[in-house]
């Protein structure tokens, strides 16, 4: 659930953070929350601090593929797409 959390639940606010600082920011930022989450939780004695170290995972996931941008590919692919189609009608 608190992996969940972080990597769903702040998708918006994330997503904010991401326009506001930029993706170069985030991604380091991602990162780093990771890194910590992956030292964490090895080293958690107890239950609350593994899902401590589980909410961080997630939230680095989401700072880190939030700034990668998932829709470029796509906008690409469609562009191409249209311009291939284009072509296919002025050759037609």
């Amino acid at each position: 659930m608190a992996h969940t959390l972080g990597m769903f639940g702040l998708s918006f606010p994330v997503g904010w953070l991401v326009d506001r600082l930029g993706r170069t920011k985030m991604i380091l930022s991602g990162s780093l929350i990771l890194m910590a989450a992956c030292l964490l939780a090895p080293l958690s004695a107890e239950v609350c601090w593994l899902i401590v170290a589980l909410f961080l995972l997630g939230l680095g996931w989401n700072c880190f593929n939030s700034s990668r941008g998932y829709s470029y590919p796509l906008i690409k692919y469609l562009k191409t797409r249209e311009v291939y189609r284009g072509y296919e009608c002025i050759k037609a």
